[in-house]
C-alpha cells in the first residue's frame, strides 16, 4: 500500500507471505544493514539507528487522509550500513543529520582503532571501551540477549561543503 509504508498487504497475498517468512532464518548481526525510515520510526535497527534527520514523510494513524508532498514524494530517510573490513563500518546516508552504531565484539575488535566513513569522509576514528552501563540500557530497551551492544557511537553527519570536525 504506496501509504502505509509498505506494511499492507492483501488477505490473499498473506499465505505466499507467511510460507516465505517460515522458510527465513534470522541474522541477530548482519554485516550490512539498509534502512528506509519515516519520521514516526528512528527506533534502533539491530546495530543502527537513525537518531536525526532532515524534513521527512511522518506517517500517523490517519495514513489515509495524510498526503503531504514529503509522504506523495516519498521523502524518507535512507542509511547503508557495511562492516567493510576489520574495524571499519562504512554509511551512506540520505537526509540524516545525526545516527547511532551499537558495537559489540562479534562487529569489531574493541583492541583496535575503530574506523567510521559516512558519505566518502572519515566521521570517527578512535579507540572506544565498552562499557557495562551502555550494555544493560540496551538490553532493558532491546528485551533481546542474543544481541549485546556495549559501545554506542553517535556520529553527527556533516554537509558535504562543510570540513568535517572530530
Amino acid at each position: 500500500h504506496p501509504h502505509a509504508g509498505g506494511h499492507f498487504f492483501t488477505k490473499q497475498a498473506l499465505p505466499e507471505l507467511m510460507t516465505w517468512f517460515d522458510a527465513q532464518q534470522r541474522e541477530p548481526l548482519p554485516r550490512t544493514i539498509s534502512l528506509v525510515r519515516d519520521a514516526t520510526h528512528l527506533t534502533p535497527f539491530s546495530w543502527v539507528r537513525i537518531d536525526m534527520t532532515d524534513q521527512i514523510a511522518a506517517f500517523t494513524e490517519n495514513l489515509i487522509d495524510s498526503r503531504d508532498e514529503f509522504i506523495t514524494g516519498g521523502v524518507y530517510a535512507k542509511l547503508h550500513a557495511q562492516v567493510t573490513a576489520p574495524n571499519k563500518i562504512v554509511v551512506s546516508t540520505s537526509r540524516i543529520r545525526r545516527y547511532t552504531l551499537f558495537l559489540n565484539q562479534d562487529l569489531v575488535d574493541f583492541s583496535k582503532p575503530i574506523i567510521v566513513e559516512t558519505n566518502g569522509r572519515i566521521s570517527f576514528e578512535e579507540m572506544v571501551e565498552p562499557r557495562i552501563e551502555t550494555l544493560l540500557k540496551e538490553v532493558r530497551y532491546r528485551s533481546d540477549t542474543h544481541t549485546l551492544f556495549p559501545v554506542k557511537l553517535t556520529i553527527d553527519v556533516t554537509s558535504p561543503d562543510i570540513p568535517n570536525e572530530k
